[in-house]
């Protein structure tokens, strides 16, 4: 794969920003459409056999080394994409009717968006559990497909909502995702003056990863274990982690199977960006691509999505637009879902109003941040127990909780253990351990910002 070179994460985008105040000053810039692609639980590192992504969005845009999601699941997270809010903001903690129920649609991009004046769309996943027959709130046309607990999975003879019509297609979903998806494209540009939202949500690579047929026995990278993966001694961790019973077939099973199943996404993403191309719409259209969060491959000793360690919490990035964005360039801020939603906004001139505060920033602008707040509630899918914790560059804290106390701490310096390998608050070893009550009062502090006052 192609190396990037870093780009100052100030001076480079502040020049760039220059040049569109410019363009604003002699007149009223033309408002770009924006394509969100939100990935099902990829994780960091998957990114190697998707070529034509790696090609149209790494080289062709701007990757985020170190994008974050906020709550590592589906749902809360994808309410964070839409509304640019933390977990504890907007509401959505499970992966659910009561996760989501009380979700402030009016607090949206596709809302913000659509009330000033454009086209919205959704094609895939939108949230878990969604009533099928229930239409997407502030979408102008959706094709949408929601996998609930007891779902088969999301990749044949899954049934769909187009425009208020149920129809099962016996397509591959991806597939399916990927044809709709180019005939919206090519619809919008019978209104061209009418810029687009388009969100595409593909079920890949979450389980039961099943690849495209044509995928079925696709050769993938050798898998090379990493320092968390080959952790042995699990005495520091939380009791839900010292209990792994899995194997390395397992986990290469596992493994293979989602990796094959985003060849289909990577046919997707290049079907969609030479559409755009031909049709002369790529230079003015704002390409996000994200998961919604990342996954474990035994790291931990853990195969799931939920915990705070970094393989949960790290996602894959990338931002793409023509002429306001660095092409092959590697921003190593600290972005997060969160900001997208502001990101949105302010490339589409739209104010975020003040009844809906963003907690996220927008990645068009300078601006560092030192620390990432992330935080979780118990649910079904993961083991793991309601936590909320704190990562810089120098640590990462975590609180875990029950019946509103804490019942269990993590800490790991981040220098010298990347990997999260040696909790020093549970490592036997009294005399390196960390003063945690200026941490607590922090992180108690962070559990109800608001807006500006968020990391």
């Amino acid at each position: 794969m192609r190396s990037h070179p870093a780009i100052p994460a100030l001076g480079a985008i502040i020049a760039i920003l220059c040049t569109h105040v410019g363009v604003a000053a002699a007149g009223a810039p033309i408002r770009p459409n924006v394509l969100l692609i939100v990935t099902d639980d990829q994780r960091i590192g998957s990114l190697r056999v998707m070529p034509r992504t790696r090609s149209w969005l790494m080289d062709g845009g701007v990757t985020f080394s170190r994008a974050y999601v906020t709550t590592p699941l589906c749902c809360p997270s994808r309410a964070s994409i839409f509304s640019g809010r933390y977990a504890h903001n907007h509401g959505v903690w499970f992966n659910s009717r009561k996760g989501w129920g009380r979700f402030r649609q009016r607090s949206t991009i596709q809302h913000h968006l659509q009330r000033s004046g454009y086209r919205t769309a959704i094609v895939g996943k939108y949230f878990n559990a969604w009533e099928i027959a229930d239409d997407p709130p502030w979408f102008d046309r959706w094709w949408i497909y929601s996998p609930g607990f007891r779902d088969s999975g999301g990749y044949f003879d899954t049934r769909w909502n187009a425009n208020g019509r149920i129809i099962t297609p016996s397509r591959y979903s991806t597939d399916y995702i990927a044809d709709t998806t180019i005939g919206v494209v090519r619809k919008a540009e019978r209104h061209d003056r009418r810029p687009w939202l388009l969100v595409v949500a593909p079920f890949a690579p979450h389980q039961p990863a099943t690849p495209a047929p044509r995928d079925a026995t696709a050769s993938v990278p050798a898998f090379r274990p990493n320092p968390a993966v080959r952790e042995r001694d699990l005495s520091d961790k939380p009791p839900y982690a010292r209990t792994s019973e899995l194997t390395l077939e397992q986990t290469l099973r596992l493994r293979t199977s989602q990796l094959r199943s985003l060849m289909a996404v990577d046919d997707l993403i290049g079907r969609t960006m030479r559409t755009l191309r031909k049709r002369n719409e790529l230079r003015r259209t704002l390409v996000i691509y994200i998961s919604d969060n990342g996954f474990f491959w035994e790291e931990h000793g853990l195969e799931e999505k939920g915990p705070p360690y970094l393989q949960g919490v790290r996602v894959p990035m990338m931002v793409r637009w023509s002429g306001h964005l660095p092409a092959g360039a590697v921003d190593r801020r600290r972005a997060a879902n969160i900001d997208i939603a502001p990101t949105v906004m302010e490339a589409a001139g739209v104010t975020i109003p003040d009844r809906f505060p963003m907690d996220g920033r927008s990645l068009l602008q300078p601006w560092d941040r030192r620390q990432v707040l992330t935080e979780f509630r118990r649910v079904r899918v993961s083991r793991a127990p309601t936590w909320a914790a704190l990562r810089t560059r120098r640590y990462h804290y975590v609180e875990y909780y029950r019946a509103g106390r804490v019942s269990f701490r993590e800490y790991y310096r981040l220098r010298t253990d990347p990997w999260e390998l040696v909790n020093l608050l549970h490592d036997g070893r009294p005399g390196n351990d960390p003063d945690v009550a200026p941490l607590h009062r922090r992180l108690a502090t962070l559990r109800g910002c608001v807006g500006s006052a968020c990391p």
